[in-house]
């Protein structure tokens, strides 16, 4: 595959800083507050839509306990700790029983927004209602608040986050750091440090795998390719390229088809969902055919671009044969 041809059409940024590793994750440090986590599971979830279910929560599991880690080494838990677990992408992530297990003293609280229109690829208009929300009761001082979610828009961050930290105040709690997790675009990043900036003393970001765009749609989050979305709804022809460190997107752009999301449809790639209430088991089906379908989509407009190559062809039949042999599995 001709990767620098790639790079030089999307115009990819893969500089870093310095580099932190743990297990078998390493962080690098982007600068500005950013970190992108490589490894192999991140990888895995990111590039392989098929992957998913119990595979998958075991993998985001072991990725989480080396992000605790990492949070150790670098001082992110010495002191008070909070963490928010917004419903239902949080628990998918593991951060929760990541830091459970490590010992960490964790006072946590769990919400439920959603979107009051029908939202599956699209998230454009912040129309957020609350389902479930519990709070810790919490004593006066400074904390560390951990946030495991996927950041595309923000919306949902904005949301939950203003009503937590409304909370933190009455009750003379000061959120001096907070640290998000998980998939996360530099729009809705971008989002979140200008809404509570002035609230927050430092907000830093673990990108699992790329610092990634955002598609036309607020919900789409690939490593490049052409932005669908905008296509399909406005004919309008836009490229989106994520930023990650060298040799991750080496590995990304000779991996993942270009266009793709990335997290997909988060909760339907868990194999249970926690809803504030209940434990509802996940149909995987679900999120693999509307992959399937999508990758269709996209080689349909993709592939006479001129940054196309065969080796784009063998990465779609594989993604196809993936797909086709999870949902046999599960049937």
């Amino acid at each position: 595959m001709d990767l620098d041809g790639i790079r030089k059409f999307f115009g990819i940024n893969d500089g870093y800083i310095r580099k932190v590793s743990a297990g078998s994750s390493v962080a690098y440090d982007m600068d500005k507050g950013i970190y992108v986590i490589d490894s192999e599971n991140g990888r895995r979830i990111a590039c392989y839509p098929s992957f998913c279910g119990d595979e998958m929560m075991k993998a985001a599991l072991d990725m989480a306990k080396d992000f605790v880690t990492m949070l150790k080494k670098m001082g992110y838990l010495d002191q008070r700790v909070l963490l928010l677990n917004v419903l239902r992408a949080a628990p998918g992530y593991g951060v929760r029983k990541a830091l459970l297990d490590s010992g960490v003293d964790v006072s946590e609280s769990w919400i439920r927004p959603y979107y009051i229109h029908p939202s599956y690829r699209l998230h454009t208009v912040q129309d957020l209602g609350l389902k479930f929300e519990q709070y810790s009761s919490l004593k006066p001082g400074s904390y560390t608040l951990i946030k495991p979610d996927t950041e595309a828009t923000g919306f949902t961050s904005l949301f939950s986050l203003e009503r937590f930290l409304d909370k933190c105040e009455k009750e003379g709690c000061k959120v001096e750091r907070l640290v998000l997790y998980g998939f996360i675009a530099e729009r809705g990043l971008e989002a979140i440090k200008r809404a509570f900036g002035s609230r927050i003393g430092e907000i830093t970001a673990f990108a699992i795998e790329d610092v990634t765009p955002l598609a036309q749609n607020g919900y789409d989050m690939p490593v490049y390719g052409i932005d669908l979305s905008a296509l399909e709804e406005r004919n309008e022809k836009a490229y989106l390229a994520a930023k990650a460190p060298h040799d991750v997107m080496d590995f990304l752009l000779s991996s993942c088809y270009p266009g793709m999301d990335q997290p997909g449809d988060w909760s339907e790639r868990q194999n249970t969902l926690f809803d504030g209430q209940n434990w509802i088991k996940v149909d995987l089906s679900v999120h693999l055919r509307r992959s399937r379908d999508l990758l269709d989509r996209l080689r349909r407009a993709q592939a006479n671009e001129p940054w196309y190559q065969e080796d784009h062809e063998r990465i779609y039949e594989r993604q196809v044969n993936m797909i086709e042999e999870a949902i046999a599995s599960i049937q």
